[in-house]
């Protein structure tokens, strides 16, 4: 195989143009179509000036988390013999998102924690709507670079751990020359980052990395946990049946049974506390003495008084339906606090947009009040002028009402 001498692998969140953007690197007129969620497109080309070039696309890293995935990974590493820079793509246009911030994490997590500060290269698409920006002449940016340093928060910060580097693509361009202007663009960045680093990401350093262990086991347990959570729902649910129609006392016990193997094999885990909480109602229940779970029959001796033993199964079914009743209650109420957060969480996005349009308000303000400044400086440097040489300068009512608009601002 040809010695290929710069591999891109791109990514990034759904819809920001990474099939695009792959097809904008390798010159290609029709569309990818990318492999699958795990398996990767890889492919090459060689282009005019003889550079060897090769992308990644179609690698989702979110949701790499099993040996066979990682397997994957290593197949296109060894194909293309290293990676030369990651590509984090991303739209000019749109505010970086949880998703967003999910890839970043991701990445790090699948290929290691400095990988971005070594072959990390923010790349943006949407570059037709950035040039449209920049021509409108109401921005106070002409570049990408501009542009991010006047932005803050997570987009600021992945800039930042990429070391600055950016490049913006237009993959709507039809014009050969410009096309292979912001090709040259993005090589020209990686020459630039071989000359600090001299060399790639490989295959090795992906093998040698430890987080993919730990990637496959914290998978593990988020597949074990959810299966207890299934498990714990369907004693809860047989708990609920037997409250309501009254199964014989051995549904119980075999019932509390099932409970406490359960929770000997999950004893350290979160869903624990669920469990012995379940295992604890069971209990309670075998312990009222009736070989149904429905409310005992009201006996009473011949003098009228209820019979004590039969009271105090009464009140101990009552119980039971009570901590049910409230544990569902406490369930419930968990469920309301968990949309309330995420509602106040889209809040928070919401203020901040505002603040950022707040922000840029004061910003025009700040430089229209300088406009009046030199105006109104201009226009006494020439009154002066017109008097030192005897000729009368009229004054413009609006004018002096702009002056006097703008005393008051300031």
């Amino acid at each position: 195989m040809t010695s290929i001498s710069k591999n891109f692998l791109l990514i990034g969140k759904s819809g920001v143009g990474k099939t695009a953007t792959f097809n904008s690197i390798l010159n290609k007129s029709e569309p990818n179509i990318s492999s699958g969620p795990i398996k990767p497109d890889v492919q090459s080309m060689v282009t005019e000036e003889g550079t060897n070039v090769s992308a990644i696309d179609g690698l989702n890293v979110i949701e790499i988390r099993e040996a066979a995935d990682f397997t994957e990974v290593e197949k296109a590493l060894a194909y293309v013999d290293g990676i030369s820079a990651f590509l984090i793509i991303m739209k000019f246009g749109e505010r970086f998102t949880e998703a967003d911030g999910d890839v970043i994490l991701a990445t790090k997590a699948v290929f290691g924690e400095g990988v971005l500060s070594r072959f990390g290269i923010c790349v943006f698409t949407n570059g037709d709507m950035f040039k449209r920006q920049v021509d409108s002449g109401n921005e106070n940016f002409h570049t990408i670079e501009e542009w991010l340093d006047e932005e803050t928060g997570k987009m600021k910060e992945v800039y930042e751990d990429c070391q600055r580097r950016v490049v913006l693509f237009d993959n709507k361009l039809k014009i050969e020359d410009k096309k292979q202007n912001q090709r040259l663009n993005l090589f020209q960045k990686v020459d630039s980052m071989k000359t600090k680093s001299n060399s790639k990401y490989t295959l090795k350093e992906f093998e040698d990395f430890d987080g993919k262990e730990k990637l496959i086991q914290r998978k593990r347990q988020k597949d074990m946990a959810a299966d207890t959570q299934t498990k714990i729902k369907d004693f809860r649910d047989r708990f609920h049946k037997m409250s309501k129609e009254g199964l014989d006392r051995q549904g119980l016990i075999d019932l509390q049974k099932e409970l406490e193997k359960q929770l000997l094999e999950k004893e350290c885990s979160p869903e624990s506390v669920h469990l012995r909480v379940l295992l604890d109602e069971v209990k309670s229940a075998i312990g009222c003495g009736n070989t149904k779970i429905k409310s005992p029959p009201q006996k009473k001796y011949d003098n009228g008084q209820l019979d004590v033993k039969t009271a105090s199964q009464n009140e101990e079914f009552i119980t039971i339906q009570l901590s049910t009743k409230l544990l569902s209650e406490i369930e419930e109420a968990f469920a309301k606090f968990t949309k309330l957060n995420e509602e106040l969480l889209k809040t928070e996005n919401v203020a901040f947009e505002l603040k950022k349009e707040i922000e840029s308000m004061i910003l025009s303000f700040l430089d229209l009040q300088s406009k009046l400044k030199d105006a109104r400086v201009k226009e006494n440097s020439v009154h002066e002028e017109a008097l030192s040489n005897g000729k009368h300068y009229p004054t413009n009512p609006k004018s002096d009402q702009g002056r006097s608009l703008s005393c008051n601002l300031l």
